[in-house]
C-alpha cells in the first residue's frame, strides 16, 4: 500500500511540474504587433539632387525642368518649381543623368545631378 501512495504521489508531482513548465514556457512567448511598414524612400547619394518632371527647355548647357512636386528637404518642397540643370557634357557628362524617361521638350523624366547644379526659376 505504501509504494501504490509513494508511485501516486510521485506522479501527482511530476505531472504538477510538466503543467508549472507549460504555463512558464506560455508566459515567458511574447508577440511583437504587426505594425505598418513605410515604403523605401528614394536612395539619396550625397552630393546629388533627383527630381521627377517635364522637360520644357534644353540647350547643350541646361535643361529647364518643371517639377509638379519639389521633394522632401528642399526649399519649396510639396509644391511645384521650375529648375536650370546645368550640364557639363565636356569634362564629365554623367555629372547630370537621366535615370528614367527621354531627354526631350515635353518629356517627363528622372533627373539626377550635383546638387550645386540645381537653380531654382522663381516664378516661371
Amino acid at each position: 500500500m505504501k509504494k501504490c501512495i509513494c508511485i501516486l504521489a510521485g506522479a501527482a508531482l511530476l505531472v504538477s511540474c510538466t503543467e508549472k513548465e507549460k504555463n512558464t514556457a506560455q508566459t515567458n512567448t511574447t508577440t511583437t504587433p504587426a505594425t505598418d511598414v513605410p515604403a523605401p524612400s528614394p536612395v539619396t547619394v550625397p552630393g546629388k539632387r533627383t527630381e521627377r518632371g517635364t522637360v520644357i527647355g534644353l540647350t547643350a548647357a541646361q535643361i529647364k525642368l518643371q517639377v509638379p512636386v519639389i521633394s522632401p528637404g528642399y526649399d519649396g518642397a510639396g509644391g511645384p518649381g521650375t529648375f536650370l540643370i546645368d550640364r557639363h557634357p565636356d569634362h564629365n557628362p554623367d555629372e547630370t543623368t537621366v535615370t528614367s524617361g527621354t531627354l526631350a521638350i515635353g518629356s517627363s523624366v528622372e533627373i539626377k545631378a550635383n546638387e550645386g547644379d540645381w537653380h531654382n526659376v522663381p516664378g516661371a
